[in-house]
């Protein structure tokens, strides 16, 4: 599938055009089965994150299971290489659902096409906490880290390292631990993979992150979203 690409110029511009007018920009598609296969996604992914950004719960939450939505409705039809193009993204955001884009976050921006993407963010996120394995285990709706993903999305160095984040992001869903202490043990690993890349561990990614874990003298939370230091 070919998916429509906008700058940020051209789609800023659908999207301040559809505020004004409430009309949407036309897309283009390079193929009349794209706009078909577009045609029975759309609907569904409107539904399903609507549902979710107005439902009263909490924002993490909301994002969490719009973030699942857009995954598993893509998922045949979006690559990683393809999901790294913002502009993808920022024609999804502008050009098909500008009103759920300022539904969550308002007219701001850089949620539409800026660095804070909203759904390039949903995509990554949900991409490096789903569990390779176990398909109905989503881990981004256990820990909530939409937002912290956000730095491993603009910081990617030689790349995502997917299966360590998924590894990562299941250590700390099973422990409870969280938003902030994920940002410190991400900022911990970007220094220790100049030394040892978690790809060539010798025991591999659980070990490389044991050793996060003890060096930041981690221990499993008794609750949800606190956190214990080892003595």
């Amino acid at each position: 599938m070919r998916w429509p690409e906008w700058n940020q110029e051209k789609a800023w511009a659908a999207a301040e055009e559809f505020q004004e007018t409430g009309q949407l920009v036309k897309t283009i598609w390079a193929t009349k089965a794209d706009s078909m296969i577009w045609a029975s996604l759309e609907g569904k992914l409107r539904s399903y994150i609507a549902k979710e950004i107005t439902s009263g719960k909490e924002e993490g939450t909301k994002d969490a299971e719009s973030a699942i939505a857009l995954y598993e409705l893509l998922q045949d039809y979006i690559s990683p290489l393809e999901a790294g193009r913002k502009e993808i993204w920022y024609w999804m955001a502008c050009g098909c659902f500008p009103d759920l884009v300022a539904l969550r976050h308002g007219s701001v921006r850089t949620y539409f096409v800026g660095r804070l993407s909203w759904f390039f963010r949903l995509w990554w996120s949900a991409h490096l906490s789903k569990q390779p394995n176990d398909l109905d285990v989503w881990w981004v709706r256990r820990t909530q880290l939409t937002d912290s993903v956000q730095g491993i999305i603009e910081r990617p160095g030689k790349g995502y390292r997917v299966n360590f984040m998924r590894a990562l992001t299941r250590r700390f869903a099973e422990w409870h631990l969280n938003d902030r202490l994920f940002r410190h043990v991400l900022k911990l690993a970007g220094a220790r993979a100049f030394v040892v890349d978690p790809d060539l561990h010798p025991d591999g990614y659980e070990a490389f992150i044991n050793d996060l874990f003890e060096q930041m003298k981690l221990s499993p939370s008794e609750k949800t979203g606190d956190s214990k230091k080892q003595k």
